[in-house]
C-alpha cells in the first residue's frame, strides 16, 4: 500500500500497467453527479489484498487515489490497532461510517461494512 501510494500524482494509467499488469475491469469514477475519473481494478500484487483499484484523473491523466480490498475478511478492530485511533469518523450516504486518518500530506479512509468488517481502504 505504501509503494502505491508514493505515485499519487506521477502514475498514469500506462505506468500503473507496467507494474500491475492489465486491468480486470474498469469503471466511472463519479463525484456530486459528474465523472472525474476513470477507476481501473487490477489483481494485486501486494500481500493480504485480492484487488487494487486505481483512479486516473481525466484531466491530468494522473493517479489521484488508490483503493485496496483484502482477500478475506478483515476486522475494522485490526485494521484499527495497525493505524492507531486518531481518525476522524465519518458516516457514509449508505449510512455505514468510514475512519478517516491523515497521515503527512495522505489521506486513508478505512470503509467498513454491516459487520464492521473492512470492505476497502483508500488513499489520495
Amino acid at each position: 500500500m505504501s509503494y502505491i501510494s508514493t505515485k499519487m500524482g506521477i502514475w498514469t494509467k500506462e505506468d500503473a500497467e507496467v507494474e500491475l499488469g492489465q486491468p480486470v475491469d474498469r469503471r466511472d469514477g463519479v463525484a456530486n453527479n459528474t465523472v472525474f475519473g476513470d477507476i481501473y481494478k487490477y489483481n494485486s500484487p501486494e500481500l493480504g489484498f485480492a484487488f487494487i483499484e486505481i483512479n486516473i484523473n481525466r484531466s491530468t491523466k494522473k493517479m489521484m487515489a488508490a483503493y485496496f480490498y483484502y482477500g478475506g475478511l478483515v476486522s475494522w478492530k485490526s485494521v484499527e490497532e495497525k493505524l492507531g485511533k486518531n481518525y476522524k469518523k465519518q458516516k457514509m450516504p449508505n449510512g455505514r461510517p468510514a475512519y478517516v486518518y491523515q497521515f503527512q500530506n495522505r489521506t486513508i479512509s478505512v470503509l467498513v461494512d454491516s459487520a464492521n468488517n473492512v470492505y476497502n481502504i483508500g488513499v489520495w
